[in-house]
C-alpha cells in the first residue's frame, strides 16, 4: 500500500497528507458520538522490531452548537449539527527525545471536518497544511501559500480522523463501507474499503481513569479489528485498527452523566509501525 494510505499520522510518516470523505454507501447506522466530554488517549509508538520509537497523544473534546475557533489558526466555524454537535480532535506525536513530529487540530461539525491544521517535521519532511470546508469545497493552503480548493461531497473527514469517525458505527460484526482519500498536495483521489476483520484480546496494560473512580489497570481488553484497504489495484498491505467492544469498556467523563467513551482504539497497525494504547482518561 502506498504511503498515502497511512491514516493516523500519515503527515508524520509519509510524503503526502490526506483527507477522507465518507461515502457511507453500505452502512448508514451512525449512532452518534461515542466519546465523553473530553477523552485523552496516550499511545506508545513501536517499530517492526517492537522497539519504542515515540509517543502519540490524542485529545477528543465535545463542542457546543454555535461559533467555535480552531485554536491553531484562529479560523471561525459554525457548529450546526443538532444530533452529533461538534468535536475538536488534537494530536501530538513525538520521538523518545521529545522532538515533535506532528501537531494537528481538527474541528468536526457533526461528522464533517470543517477546519483543520497540521504541522509536520519528520525525516526531512517539513510542511504545514491548513484547511477549511464550506459544504462544497475543501479549501487548503500548504506552507502559507496560495489557497487551493478541491470540490468534494459532504461527509468529509480530515486525514487523521477516519479512525475517530469509524468508532461511531456498529462495527462489531459485519461492518463494511467505502471512503474516499483526497490528497491536497497532488489533487488525487483514491477509494479505501473499511471492513470488520476479526476479534481478539489486547493484553498490554492500559491505565483507565473514569470519573469518580480510582485509576484502574486493565490487562485484557477484547476488541474488534477493522481493516483499511485500498480499493483499486495495486491494493498493497492493509492497515488495521483494534477497537474495544462497545459493551466491554465504558469510561465515564466527569460531570457528564451518560457520556461514556466506548470503542476506544487500543492498537493501530500501519506498515512497519504499531500504536499501542497506554492510557485513557475521560473528563
Amino acid at each position: 500500500m502506498r504511503k498515502i494510505l497511512t491514516v493516523l499520522i500519515v503527515a508524520v510518516l509519509a510524503v503526502t497528507a490526506a483527507v477522507f470523505a465518507a461515502s457511507c454507501n453500505n452502512n448508514v447506522d451512525v449512532p452518534g458520538t461515542v466519546w465523553a466530554n473530553k477523552e485523552i488517549c496516550e499511545y506508545g509508538i513501536y517499530d517492526s522490531d517492537n522497539l519504542p520509537v515515540g509517543a502519540l497523544i490524542i485529545v477528543t473534546e465535545r463542542l457546543a452548537l454555535g461559533e467555535q475557533t480552531l485554536n491553531a489558526t484562529g479560523a471561525k466555524v459554525n457548529i450546526t449539527s443538532s444530533s452529533a454537535r461538534g468535536t475538536r480532535v488534537t494530536m501530538t506525536a513525538s520521538d523518545r527525545d521529545g522532538n515533535v513530529w506532528l501537531e494537528s487540530e481538527s474541528i468536526l461539525n457533526g461528522f464533517t471536518s470543517v477546519a483543520s491544521y497540521r504541522k509536520v517535521s519528520k525525516d526531512g519532511e517539513n510542511y504545514t497544511v491548513t484547511a477549511t470546508y464550506d459544504g462544497k469545497n475543501y479549501r487548503y493552503s500548504v506552507n502559507g501559500g496560495e489557497e487551493n480548493k478541491i470540490r468534494i461531497k459532504s461527509g468529509f473527514v480530515d486525514n487523521e480522523l477516519l479512525y475517530t469517525v469509524v468508532r461511531c458505527y456498529s462495527i462489531e460484526s459485519s461492518y463494511a463501507s467505502e471512503f474516499v482519500v483526497v490528497d491536497p498536495l497532488s489533487g488525487t483521489k483514491e477509494k479505501i474499503n473499511v471492513a470488520t476483520k476479526a476479534e481478539g484480546n489486547y493484553q498490554d496494560p492500559v491505565q483507565v481513569v473514569s470519573s469518580g473512580t480510582e485509576p484502574e489497570t486493565k490487562n485484557s481488553l477484547s476488541f474488534t479489528r477493522l481493516s483499511f484497504t485500498r480499493a483499486t489495484s495495486p491494493t498493497g498491505a492493509s492497515m488495521y485498527a483494534d477497537y474495544t467492544k462497545a459493551d466491554g469498556l465504558k469510561v465515564l467523563g466527569e460531570g457528564s452523566t451518560g457520556l461514556y467513551s466506548i470503542r476506544i482504539p487500543v492498537q493501530i497497525i500501519e506498515n512497519d509501525l504499531v500504536y499501542k494504547l497506554v492510557s485513557v482518561t475521560c473528563e
